[in-house]
């Protein structure tokens, strides 16, 4: 009987460790320095959806998923040439990486 409370008590308390113990990721809850990437992210960040959070935004999402995707959003478009957008497709609509003539 013992056992059997054990068993019922540890798959209760199962969703409290399921929280991770890291800290969150650098850019997730602060803003780029620079006001015109900033916009960029947060526009971007709208359209992206939390797998988490099952539809909401990124920007709007507290999950720790959702987090390390704003900062993954932030540092690409931070470290973005000039001559490419987010997306990373060119000026001239070619994804980069994909092979031409496509």
């Amino acid at each position: 009987m013992r056992r059997l409370l054990l068993l019922v008590a540890l798959i209760a308390a199962q969703p409290l460790f399921a929280d991770s113990n890291l800290p969150p990721a650098f850019w997730a809850n602060r803003q780029l320095p620079d006001p015109r990437e900033e916009a960029q992210a947060q526009a971007l960040m709208e359209q992206l959806r939390c797998l988490v959070c099952q539809g909401q935004s990124i920007a709007d999402s507290d999950a720790e998923l959702a987090g390390d995707m704003r900062d993954l959003v932030r540092r690409r478009i931070s470290h973005a040439p000039a001559t490419s957008n987010a997306s990373g497709a060119s000026h001239s609509g070619q994804a980069a990486g994909s092979p031409v003539g496509l």
